[in-house]
C-alpha cells in the first residue's frame, strides 16, 4: 500500500498579529532595547590585530551570499554580522579565524530563525574545506560563552513591520516595500561600497525597476562614467555599524518608499514621510535623512563597482571552450 504524502516546500507562516504590531509597548521595548546589542565600533583598533575593515567586508559578502544560496531568511543573515561584530568587538582573533567566524555566526542564527537550519557539513563545503566540522562545533560554544547566551539580538529587520503597519500604505505596496528594505539593510551590513554577484543583481533589480530614487539613479550613471576615478574596490570606513537598527530600518524604509511609489500622493513631500517616521522611532529628523541619504549613496555607489567576482555564466561558458575535447579513455573513441 503506496502512502501519500502532501507535505510540501511551503514554509508555513503565521499572520501579522495587530495585538503586536498595533500595541506601542512593543515597538517601544525594542527601541529600548536595541542599544544594548550594538557592537563597539572602535575594536578594529582596541581589539584586533590583524583583522581589518575590508576583510570583515570580504567575509560579510561571502555570508550573504551563502544565505541567498540556501534562501535562508530575511533575518539569519543581519543576525549573524550582529554576532560576529558583537564577538570581534571582545575577542581578538587570526585573520586565518575570520571566515569560521562567519561559519559559526550563520550556524547559531539560522538555529533561531529557519525551520530548517544549516548543517554543519553544509557550511564546511561553503568554505571549501578550509575548516572542520569540530572546529566548527567547538567554536559554536566558544561564541555562545562570550556572548553569554544572550542571542535575541534586535536587529533592522525587527523593526520594518512596526514601522510599515504605522504607514498610510496598502498591504500589496508594504509587502513589495519591505521586501526592497530588506535589500537596503543587506546592504548596510555589509558596509561596503564593493558587493558581490547576488546582492549586486538584488539590488540591480531594484534600479531596473524604479525602485530607487532618481537622484541617486542619476548618481550611478554619474560614476559609471568616471568609476576608474571614484569607485575604490574598498573603502576602509566601518561606516553603519554605529547607527542603532530602527535607524537603518528606518532609512531602508525611506530609500525603498522614495523609489518603489514615490510619494505616491500619500506625502506631499520627502520631509513629510521623514516627519512621520520620526514620530514612529522616536528618532532625530536629521539623523533619519542622513541615514537615508548614505544608504542611497551606498547603493548608487556600489552598482557602479561590483566586487571583481567573475560572472558566473561567463566563466562556465569560458570552461566549456577550453575544455579539450581529446578523448581519456580508449572506450571514447568513435571509429
Amino acid at each position: 500500500m503506496d502512502l501519500l504524502c502532501c507535505e510540501g516546500d511551503l514554509i508555513r507562516r503565521g499572520y501579522r498579529d495587530p495585538a503586536l504590531l498595533g500595541d506601542s509597548r512593543v515597538l517601544n521595548n525594542l527601541l529600548i532595547t536595541e542599544d544594548k546589542y550594538l557592537p563597539s565600533t572602535t575594536y578594529f583598533k582596541a581589539v584586533q590585530d590583524e583583522v581589518k575593515p575590508h576583510m570583515r567586508q570580504m567575509v560579510a559578502t561571502w555570508m550573504y551570499e551563502v544565505c541567498e544560496e540556501q534562501r535562508c531568511e530575511d533575518e539569519v543573515f543581519p543576525l549573524a554580522m550582529n554576532y560576529l561584530d558583537r564577538f570581534l568587538s571582545q575577542v581578538r582573533i587570526r585573520k586565518n579565524q575570520l571566515q569560521l567566524l562567519g561559519a559559526v555566526c550563520m550556524f547559531i542564527a539560522s538555529k533561531l530563525k529557519e525551520t530548517i537550519p544549516l548543517t554543519a557539513e553544509k557550511l564546511v563545503i561553503y568554505t571549501d574545506n578550509s575548516i572542520m566540522c569540530q572546529e566548527l562545533m567547538d567554536w559554536e560554544l566558544l561564541v555562545l560563552m562570550r556572548l553569554k547566551w544572550d542571542l535575541s539580538a534586535i536587529t533592522p529587520c525587527d523593526f520594518l513591520e512596526h514601522i510599515l503597519s504605522r504607514l498610510p500604505i496598502e498591504r500589496e505596496r508594504s509587502d513589495m516595500i519591505a521586501k526592497h528594505a530588506q535589500t537596503f539593510i543587506a546592504l548596510c551590513c555589509t558596509d561596503t561600497l564593493g558587493m558581490g554577484p547576488m546582492l549586486y543583481c538584488r539590488c540591480a533589480g531594484n534600479i531596473r525597476q524604479d525602485v530607487f530614487p532618481q537622484r541617486a539613479a542619476v548618481q550611478v550613471e554619474q560614476c559609471r562614467g568616471k568609476r576608474a576615478l571614484s569607485c575604490p574596490p574598498f573603502v576602509r570606513e566601518f561606516k553603519f555599524a554605529i547607527y542603532p537598527p530602527s535607524m537603518i530600518a528606518a532609512g531602508s524604509v525611506g530609500a525603498a518608499v522614495n523609489g518603489l511609489v514615490g510619494l505616491g500622493g500619500i506625502w506631499a513631500s520627502p520631509n513629510e514621510l521623514l516627519e512621520q517616521m520620526q514620530k514612529i522611532t522616536n528618532i532625530d529628523m536629521d539623523c533619519l535623512r542622513a541615514c537615508q541619504e548614505q544608504i542611497e549613496q551606498l547603493l548608487a555607489t556600489s552598482l557602479c563597482n561590483p566586487m571583481s567576482h567573475p560572472d558566473p555564466l561567463a566563466t562556465k561558458h569560458q570552461e566549456e571552450k577550453d575544455q579539450s575535447s581529446t578523448p581519456t579513455d580508449i572506450r571514447d573513441i568513435d571509429f
